[in-house]
């Protein structure tokens, strides 16, 4: 169902009175999702389909059996799937139409929404628009598809077989009724892809107001200038990572004082290539927590001074959740990346600062040395347009029209 995405707007949907039945693969993880509560609704009506097997592709192996499955199925997988191999439900498949199928029939669904990735799921699902030609099938794009150069095992797939998942994403471009996509970039790059299909439409991501609603009031750390990091940090960003701990440590040797003020805390799972970088480079006032609630990062945010964002080469566009957490709680944006919409954003509406990619170890150790002449920010920028019940209120309008 998309994760925190569709959990948001299932809640919302649901909150102005409508029916909804979600189908999703089941959840093998051993802790409770964050967005488990925003669907526990009467009128949200929740079906798991087991994975089976393909569970094991889901996680880290433990057992020596869950070791040996593992590494059989990635072995087989080239053989048994078409296009990218990484197909976590080219098992069960069947599974989701048959139960997806049974729902329509038994409750006269007229709409069905499909969130990508996993992207064959859309494809996959193609399938209902014949069985039930007369519901409006609804492709949600969260993140780019065959544009895709950094994420799902698009990076070094074969020529033959990138092919075969453009056809597939063509198709399902062609036979949806309606495309939506959180980045507007790629919304418009999907245009060209299916010029005759014009129902293509741009749905951000945004933030719950009730999700800062018990943000414990924390007193601010004396002393420190505090800067944050909420969220995943994948392998794709150490590229930014690592010529930003090489000013921080050109700072402890030139201005050992000002380096003792600052503190880093980052929040949420990082790559074991840049936990092992940050161990190797020293750089102490850089702390990696690792994964906490989501109302502890929060409480975390809230008593930070800045706020850090690090966007891969191809997401410069991606406005992701913790942009919407730093924005809501009016913390200044220290964007690090190419240069894109995100960065667009924040300089136009000085709600932060820009530090391109190629230009870290100049101006991000001009910004961090100078601290006695940092700036005001526009931390009253007008987020309304993020919230979510303004964004539902637009995916009504799009599904009825």
């Amino acid at each position: 169902m998309g994760g925190r995405r569709w959990a948001k707007f299932a809640k919302y949907l649901a909150d102005l009175g409508y029916e909804l039945f979600v189908v999703s693969a089941k959840y093998e993880g051993e802790t409770v999702s964050e967005w488990h509560s925003d669907v526990k609704k009467q009128n949200i009506k929740t079906f798991e389909i087991p994975l089976g097997i393909s569970k094991v592709l889901n996680g880290t192996p433990k057992t020596l059996s869950q070791k040996v499955i593992y590494k059989l199925l990635w072995k087989s997988l080239p053989f048994l799937v078409k296009g990218n191999p990484q197909d976590k439900l080219v098992f069960v498949k069947d599974k989701f139409i048959k139960k997806a199928s049974e729902l329509i029939t038994k409750n006269d669904i007229k709409t069905v929404i499909v969130s990508i990735p996993p992207y064959k799921l859309g494809y996959y699902m193609l399938e209902l628009k014949k069985l039930f030609p007369h519901i409006k099938f609804i492709t949600d794009y969260r993140d780019p598809w065959t544009d895709n150069k950094s994420y799902h095992g698009f990076d070094g797939l074969s020529e033959k077989r990138f092919k075969i998942e453009e056809q597939y994403e063509k198709e399902v471009l062609e036979k949806s009724d309606l495309i939506l996509d959180v980045h507007l970039e790629n919304l418009e790059a999907l245009k060209l892809k299916a010029p005759k299909q014009k129902k293509f439409f741009h749905l951000l991501n945004g933030f719950d107001k009730d999700d800062y609603s018990n943000i414990k009031p924390m007193l601010k750390v004396e002393g420190k200038i505090r800067f944050i990091y909420s969220g995943s940090f994948y392998p794709n960003l150490i590229y930014l990572f690592e010529p930003f701990l090489n000013c921080l440590i050109r700072l402890k040797s030139e201005n050992p004082e000002l380096y003792n003020k600052l503190q880093f805390d980052f929040f949420g799972g990082m790559d074991h290539k840049a936990v092992k970088l940050l161990a190797d480079k020293g750089v102490d006032i850089v702390k990696y927590h690792g994964s906490v609630s989501k109302a502890e990062v929060l409480s975390e945010i809230n008593r930070s001074d800045f706020s850090l964002m690090f966007s891969a080469p191809d997401y410069s566009f991606a406005f992701n959740t913790k942009f919407y957490d730093y924005l809501f709680l009016r913390k200044p944006i220290m964007y690090f990346g190419h240069i894109g919409k995100v960065s667009e954003y924040v300089a136009e509406h000085k709600i932060g600062e820009v530090f391109s990619h190629d230009k870290i170890e100049t101006d991000w150790y001009s910004f961090i040395s100078t601290f006695n002449k940092v700036k005001n920010y526009n931390t009253n920028v007008d987020v309304s347009e993020f919230e979510l019940g303004f964004l539902t209120q637009k995916l009504i309008k799009l599904i009825n029209e």
